[in-house]
């Protein structure tokens, strides 16, 4: 994405994400899962579950990557820039999700969180944003260094009840400068049994309940 020369650095638009209502039910067979797009020396839109596009502009020799995998739940952006001016990249990626393994009708509470590791330089951004809606959001980001840092939403839905999540990193900076910022999706919270699934095949293995043992028990199983 090639930014006009008078831009001192791309601006990451946080505000107006908004989740269209018609995407939030898991889809049916046959049916795409939501729209995902990728900003790197051009717009890239796909509904495949993973996308990874490299881009460099040959006159300025700026360049950088962009890529999600929401299989895996993992999104990525970097920029470097060579030439006057500035120039970023973005990925904008969206997955239906629902709760499996527990009885329906019980409301859940759990957390969608993604760790974080940015790097950043003077004059850069790296910026990451994880929503459900315009009211559930969390924002990173980086100051100037290497962080790794967790940002995360809560959220309440009952086992089989669809719920759409929306994840943005974006990079960007001017002249001779780099940036990059990386995410990994996980749910926390959910209760033993439980996991979830999504339309583009995500899927997080259910925690397992440890059965508390007494000292006098142990010792007995060492007799």
């Amino acid at each position: 994405m090639r930014l006009p020369s008078s831009a001192l650095f791309a601006v990451f638009v946080l505000v107006s994400v908004v989740i269209p209502q018609s995407f939030v039910r898991l889809a049916k067979a046959g049916e795409l899962c939501p729209t995902n797009t990728i900003v790197c020396n051009g717009t890239h839109t796909s509904t495949a579950p993973a996308l990874s596009i490299f881009c460099e502009v040959l006159e300025t020799g700026d360049g950088g990557q962009a890529s999600y995998d929401l299989r895996s739940g993992m999104f990525h952006s970097s920029t470097s820039t060579l030439d006057a001016g500035a120039f970023g990249t973005s990925v904008l990626a969206q997955d239906i999700y629902e709760v499996i393994g527990n009885p329906s009708g019980i409301p859940i509470n759990f957390l969608a969180k993604l760790t974080i590791t940015a790097t950043r330089t003077l004059f850069a951004s790296a910026c990451a944003l994880l929503s459900e809606s315009i009211e559930n959001q969390a924002v990173y980001c980086a100051g100037i260094g290497t962080f790794i840092v967790e940002i995360s939403i809560p959220l309440e839905y009952m086992a089989g009840e669809p719920f759409q999540l929306l994840y943005q990193l974006s990079t960007s900076g001017v002249e001779g400068v780099a940036s990059s910022i990386s995410a990994v999706l996980e749910f926390e919270g959910l209760p033993p049994g439980a996991t979830i699934t999504s339309c583009q095949g995500f899927f997080q293995d259910a925690p397992v309940q440890i059965r508390e043992e007494s000292w006098g028990q142990i010792k007995a199983v060492y007799r």
